[in-house]
């Protein structure tokens, strides 16, 4: 079986706005990963219990598993560029190693 993993900063979109599904939800319901890791700025930490309620409910209601990994990023605001240069690369390798299977 092929396992999915997505990794998501989270935005002002997510996870719904103007009753549609945020980027992060679109492609969660679409593709159904195994396991998420959401990247939050501290700026958009005032999401993550909304976020992770809207995974949970899309997930429970198709009763599948899921696996949340949240990270707290350096970040304060999406428009810190320096920042995700210097954490994205360390993230990803990370979650590669996490995932060999995927």
């Amino acid at each position: 079986m092929n396992k999915k993993v997505l990794f998501s900063p989270i935005g002002d979109s997510d996870p719904v706005r103007d009753s549609y599904d945020g980027s992060m939800l679109h492609i969660a319901r679409y593709y159904l990963p195994n396991k998420i890791y959401l990247y939050f700025t501290k700026q958009m930490l005032k999401k993550k219990s909304e976020t992770i309620q809207a995974i949970n409910k899309l997930y429970d209601s198709k009763k599948i598993d899921v696996a949340i990994d949240v990270i707290e990023g350096a970040a304060e605001f999406a428009h810190s560029y320096d920042v995700f240069h210097n954490e994205f690369d360390p993230i990803l390798n990370k979650i590669v190693k996490e995932n060999p299977e995927c």
